[in-house]
């Protein structure tokens, strides 16, 4: 998920700056490559917080079956099929294109955005379909394995229980899917917004696209202790405890 983030936030960097400050044409066959990688990635993330969810629920209520299921081939598998699912829309959106654009449209060297290629209400309509129903998958997967898990945790009535941090776990997943969720008031931003307000726009883009996506490294990281206890020596010169080193 770390990975897919930091793609998804360097090329929407990538992108921004190359729409702000430099004047750079990009040819339409890589901007249509780039622009791809870039909505799968978008989609890839609460992929993986699903599947992230569904392994504590594995480790909580099957406990015995979990080193059977969560096996290193399973997790490429999962892998790859959910880079395969985010890559679906856009593979029909290929074919849409492929019928109404011209030879020549290709051949074309443009500053690279989404827009270029969304010109036909077919296509607006496939992104915004793909959109809302992967996160309404998301959230009926991540509502559903917490409340399975805090059924087990209530039973056992002890909040250091695992399957009490399993609960917490899948909150963190719910909240990071919140964060990607704010990407859909970007694009209705996006979609309303007129060329005398085309600031807003980009101000937009860097806090509710890419700001949510560098959240997950800080989110991790000040989770795992003995980062939190080197964060608070290096950064406000706090003693670390000698069991961390």
């Amino acid at each position: 998920m770390l990975i897919v983030d930091t793609i998804f936030v360097s090329l929407c960097i990538f992108l921004l700056l190359s729409a702000l400050f430099v004047p750079l044409y990009i040819p339409v066959p890589i901007c249509y490559i780039i622009v791809n990688v870039l909505a799968a990635s978008f989609k890839v993330t609460p992929y993986n917080l699903a599947v992230m969810s569904l392994e504590r629920y594995v480790v909580i209520c099957f406990p015995l079956r979990h080193m059977e299921a969560c096996t290193r081939h399973n997790s490429l598998v999962a892998v790859a099929v959910i880079w395969i699912i985010g890559f679906l829309p856009n593979i029909t959106d290929f074919f849409i294109m492929v019928q109404n654009e011209n030879t020549n449209f290709y051949l074309l060297s443009v500053k690279c955005s989404q827009r270029i290629f969304l010109k036909t209400e077919e296509k607006q309509i496939i992104n915004a379909v793909a959109d809302i129903s992967s996160f309404v998958l998301v959230g009926l997967i991540v509502i559903f394995t917490y409340i399975q898990i805090m059924l087990i945790a209530v039973n056992i009535e002890s909040k250091n229980s695992s399957a009490s941090k399993a609960g917490k776990t899948i909150l963190l997943h719910a909240f990071q899917l919140l964060l990607c969720m704010s990407a859909f008031v970007h694009n209705f931003i996006e979609m309303h917004s007129k060329e005398y307000i085309q600031i807003a726009t980009k101000f937009s883009f860097l806090f509710l696209m890419c700001l949510p996506r560098t959240l997950s490294p800080l989110i991790y990281g000040f989770r795992d202790e003995l980062l939190r206890n080197y964060i608070k020596k290096f950064v406000f010169c706090l003693k670390v405890s000698p069991n961390t080193t």
